[in-house]
């Protein structure tokens, strides 16, 4: 029988420096593993978004967790443009890849 891990438990399943790819875009990101990896104080990931980085790549973005950026587009949708994502990449803070 398959055994159950917590979110806790599968956010410690993904390491500093790791590659994840993130869905979701405006509705249904995985919100609740956000807040878990960052609980956990992750460092240095590798994002890809598709279609959208939303909220969760924002949210993973402010806490300091992430290195690099794969994407087409970071929007909030009717909120406007994601805060921290427009920090990170006007300072010069964060690596991106633009697949616009």
């Amino acid at each position: 029988m398959a055994e159950w891990l917590s979110l806790d438990e599968a956010a410690g399943l993904i390491p500093d420096g790791s590659s994840l790819a993130l869905g979701g875009a405006h509705a249904m990101g995985p919100m609740a593993l956000t807040r878990a990896l960052i609980r956990r104080g992750v460092k240095g990931l590798k994002l890809y978004t598709a279609p959208v980085g939303g909220l969760a790549l924002d949210l993973l973005i402010a806490s300091g967790a992430v290195e690099s950026v794969d994407t087409p587009q970071v929007s909030l949708g009717e909120m406007g443009q994601a805060p921290a994502w427009r920090a990170e990449v006007e300072a010069g803070r964060l690596k991106v890849r633009d697949w616009a």
